[in-house]
């Protein structure tokens, strides 16, 4: 794997994040370096999946409360941006070992520094989900990504922590994931399209029994500290990596 970068930041708009990280794949594209920023969406936005349909989501609702809404260039489903910790990676196919499928090669390795970087926070998660997890879910929980898991995605006593989700673009891929700090994601049933107000708590019931935030995991620590320490862990995963400033975003990502 060729040298790359990491940047923490910057925060800002969610179309400002994801033509960012479009730009990180298609650098990763024509150079082979991996990519990796860590960031917060300011203000909180609900982000869409590539394929899915924007019907899912009741813009008024959203617009009420202050929350932007941006399609993802990755898959998966509904997330809600607010006060979590977003990841972003982008990988060359040649970069990757070739006894291991492109998908799950950066799956592996993702989830391997989220989890050493967890751990160092007293967090004790585990790469992998939960049979229960890994069931469809029913009724309209399908549309939020956290009502599922992958068998590479990272949990806490059973229950989801970490919601990501990947692309692959011209021999790259692109990954993004949703670190929770706190329990602001099971807002996202407030926003649902053609969901009654009797059906949204019992869909936030359902959420909450699927995931797990930081804080409800026992760590009581900043923000900043989760990203410095995450930070480190995809250092020392992805080696060798080096620090990006994020004043100027054409230096960042090229």
């Amino acid at each position: 794997m060729k040298p790359g970068w990491l940047a923490l930041g910057p925060d800002g708009p969610g179309a400002v994040q994801m033509e960012i990280d479009r730009r990180m794949a298609a650098a990763t594209a024509w150079d082979g370096r991996t990519r990796i920023r860590l960031y917060r969406f300011l203000p909180p936005a609900v982000s869409l999946g590539y394929h899915q349909r924007e019907g899912d989501i009741d813009r008024a609702a959203c617009r009420g409360r202050g929350f932007d809404i941006v399609r993802r260039p990755t898959g998966g489903r509904a997330v809600l941006h607010k006060g979590d910790l977003v990841y972003s990676i982008t990988v060359a196919e040649k970069g990757l070992e070739e006894d291991a499928p492109l998908h799950r090669g950066v799956y592996n390795l993702v989830s391997l520094a989220l989890v050493q970087g967890l751990r160092r926070l007293g967090v004790q998660a585990d790469p992998a989900a939960d049979p229960a997890l890994l069931a469809a879910p029913k009724g309209d929980l399908p549309r939020l990504c956290f009502s599922s898991a992958t068998r590479h995605e990272v949990q806490v006593r059973g229950k989801k922590l970490v919601g990501s989700a990947q692309r692959r673009l011209r021999g790259v891929v692109l990954q993004h994931g949703s670190i929770l700090a706190g329990e602001d994601h099971l807002e996202i049933v407030d926003v649902l399209s053609g969901v009654t107000s009797e059906r949204r708590g019992a869909l936030r019931d359902a959420l909450h029994k699927r995931t797990i935030c930081l804080h409800e995991a026992g760590y009581r620590g900043s923000l900043e500290e989760i990203r410095e320490i995450l930070a480190e862990a995809f250092e020392e995963v992805f080696a060798p990596l080096e620090r990006r400033e994020t004043e100027s975003l054409d230096g960042l990502v090229v």
